[in-house]
């Protein structure tokens, strides 16, 4: 069955102009669990997320919607600690670190051990 390589783009340019953070999360939230996602789908995504979404509640529940991919996709566990760098507040991002990997820093080249569910978040 051929894949429509456009859905996401074109989802990804619909998710940039939503103006309200509560909705943008909701929305990206339901976009990571879309089936038809490639990695670089979804990579992309991440990297918009900080731009997307200033409140820094609003973007930990994005990032929780995604952590489900995180552990059975390499390329995934490898781009999302840089998506940590995009809190403002580290008390929001120590608890979202310490809810997914059981730390409150994660730090380093290699991706972390996610240890919590997504749904701790």
């Amino acid at each position: 069955m051929p894949t429509n390589r456009a859905a996401p783009t074109k989802s990804l340019r619909t998710l940039a102009a939503i103006r309200s953070d509560y909705s943008a999360s909701q929305h990206y939230v339901a976009f990571f669990g879309r089936k038809d996602l490639s990695d670089d789908d979804i990579i992309s995504a991440l990297s918009q997320l900080g731009a997307d979404i200033d409140a820094d509640e609003e973007l930990a529940k994005a990032l929780a919607g995604v952590a489900a991919l995180y552990v059975d996709r390499p390329a995934i566990r490898t781009s999302f600690p840089a998506c940590l760098d995009q809190f403002d507040s580290d008390l929001v991002k120590r608890r979202l670190t310490r809810d997914l990997f059981g730390t409150e820093t994660v730090s380093g080249t290699a991706p972390p051990t996610m240890v919590g569910s997504p749904g701790n978040c």
